[in-house]
């Protein structure tokens, strides 16, 4: 085999990955859009499932906490998705710092669509495993009455930056610029 032929394989099957990355990168944005979608179901189920869940068995309760994670997930990857949008429309730099920024957003970008793809594959996952196990759908009603303030399901997530505003370093000018 001659070289020119040995690279022009390789050179075909880096074009090929290149054209596979670009696709997978134009495509994150939808993706986040649909997991945004199923977050707001996932959060709908969870709030119908807080009012029923004095009448949960075991399985219940597990299959509730499993979404409960799920949506934790997916709701950090939706929102660094946000900050990444919104942190790239504001930098004004110089060319060669906007290339290089360019290029890390790219990787930010590849890494939450990769994230993407695993809580799908999550939800998937633990959807068939409680069809496969027998755990039942819940039967939840329209109108929720009553929550219990004592859950075995339901803790609130601590968020060590609750308190981001106060400690976010450089963005002041940027918000007051804009806010």
């Amino acid at each position: 085999m001659s070289i020119e032929s040995v690279v022009s394989a390789k050179i075909q099957r880096i074009s090929l990955l290149l054209y596979e990355e670009i696709k997978f990168l134009t495509d994150v944005e939808d993706e986040v859009n649909n997991l945004s979608t199923e977050l707001k179901v996932m959060q709908s189920y969870i709030r119908d499932a807080k009012a029923r869940q004095e009448s949960f068995d075991h399985g219940d309760r597990v299959k509730v906490r499993e979404i409960i994670k799920i949506a934790y997930d997916a709701k950090d990857v939706i929102e660094s998705f946000i900050l990444n949008r919104m942190y790239s429309s504001m930098r004004k730099e110089s060319h060669l710092k906007k290339y290089f920024c360019f290029c890390c957003s790219l990787v930010h970008i590849h890494h939450i669509g990769k994230e993407v793809v695993t809580i799908e594959k999550r939800i998937q996952v633990t959807t068939s495993m409680f069809e496969r196990y027998g755990v039942r759908k819940l039967n939840l009603p329209d109108n929720p009455i009553g929550t219990s303030s004592t859950s075995m399901i339901f803790h609130p997530r601590a968020y060590p930056h609750s308190d981001i505003d106060e400690h976010v370093v450089g963005l002041h000018k940027h918000i007051e610029k804009h806010g």
